[in-house]
């Protein structure tokens, strides 16, 4: 019996080291601005595979890679480009490399970052992919112009406005107004008028 478990264990451990994937994520602004610096952290999930094996990355033009943050590994980089090999894959599961990378003032759009690991498992080789992730370089904003914020007047400064200007307007019509010209003095001369004629009658 304990050789039937031993046997099925091994089996197991055998199908498991045949099948285990290496799977690769990336950690990235997903949008920046011309002439801007930003990170890139590449995780490497090999599980327990052992051995040969290779990083390699070429980002798209206009992207430069400026430093190496990767504390363990010295990277190999190249303008745009950086790897990274290793003859014996370290024991730990997971792997990250991290680098700095500067883009170009002169480019905008939007570009797909990918990378690629080799290695070998079962005496063959393998390749891993990271899927494509997007990239925009959008142009700074349009609220911005000359170094300085645009910045739009509160609403109650607004209607304090209006109303001020509402009122200086109610003041000239009032104005240019003219006022009526009293009768009391045509008043007064038809009174007087009237008892002459009455003394006179």
């Amino acid at each position: 019996m304990k050789s039937i478990f031993i046997f099925t264990a091994l089996i197991f451990l055998i199908g498991f080291q045949s099948f285990a994937q290496v799977i690769l994520t990336s950690k990235f602004p997903t949008i920046e601005e011309p002439g801007a610096n930003f990170r890139i952290d590449i995780n490497i999930n090999k599980s327990n595979i052992s051995g040969y094996g290779r990083f390699y990355q070429k980002l798209p033009d206009g992207l430069s890679i400026t430093r190496d943050y990767t504390s363990l590994y010295s990277l190999k980089i190249e303008g745009n480009e950086v790897s990274y090999f290793w003859d014996n894959l370290p024991s730990v599961d997971q792997i990250t490399l991290s680098y700095m990378v500067h883009v170009d003032p002169a480019i905008t759009g939007t570009c797909d970052i990918t990378a690629e690991f080799f290695y070998v498992q079962n005496n063959s080789q393998n390749i891993s992919r990271l899927i494509p992730s997007k990239l925009t370089v959008n142009s700074p904003s349009m609220s911005q112009k000359n170094g300085k914020n645009l910045v739009t007047p509160p609403v109650e400064n607004n209607k304090q406005k209006a109303k001020q200007v509402s009122t200086n307007k109610n003041k000239k019509k009032t104005s240019g107004v003219k006022k009526p010209v009293s009768n009391n003095k045509t008043n007064k001369s038809d009174t007087l008028n009237a008892k002459k004629n009455m003394q006179q009658k």
